[in-house]
């Protein structure tokens, strides 16, 4: 998820999500785009959530988009 729609590609726009920030508040994902961490690594369907300040990766579904793994050691990650 981001709230920087700057950084993403082919918007599109998709029914409101319900997303639930940190503070608890909630807020709606109004689009689906894809992200381009770099020209290797590409994010479909992230979510874009205007109220959003910083952005989050799903772990979980980088694994499964990408087949990669991910190794956290104290502050630091390897994938």
């Amino acid at each position: 998820m981001t709230g920087n729609i700057s950084l993403l590609h082919n918007v599109h726009d998709m029914l409101l999500i319900q997303v639930e920030l940190a503070n608890g508040m909630n807020t709606l994902a109004t689009k689906k785009v894809l992200a381009y961490l770099n020209p290797k690594i590409i994010l479909k369907d992230v979510l874009y959530v205007r109220k959003l300040n910083c952005r989050l990766i799903s772990i979980g579904q980088f694994i499964e988009d990408l087949y990669s793994f991910f190794t956290f050691i104290n502050e630091f990650c390897v994938t």
